[in-house]
């Protein structure tokens, strides 16, 4: 058996790092506020749902940044009310 290659190896590794993503919130009694969903593609997160607080949103946006293989992070999420949308480099998470 060989390991997948290209775009097979791409979407494996998205895979995992949704797994890991999963793992972590549900781990981290801190990121319970926040209802987000969170999908990979290319080792970049984009997430979705809202935060009550920019805090809440700046804390995920913390942990999340710091698992490996996250090269960057595209937000949409309604906080308290409004709406956020930014990007964010893995540099600058």
């Amino acid at each position: 058996m060989t390991a997948p290659t290209g775009l097979g190896r791409r979407r494996l590794l998205d895979r995992d790092l949704e797994v890991a993503v999963a793992d972590t919130c549900a781990c981290d009694q801190r990121l319970s506020g926040p209802r987000l969903s969170v999908r990979a593609d290319g080792g970049v997160l984009h997430v979705s749902g809202e935060a009550d607080s920019s805090g809440q949103l700046a804390l995920a946006r913390e942990v999340l940044g710091r698992l490996a293989g996250v090269y960057g992070i595209w937000y949409s999420v309604a906080v308290a009310g409004g709406c956020h949308w930014w990007w964010t480099s893995a540099a600058g998470v």
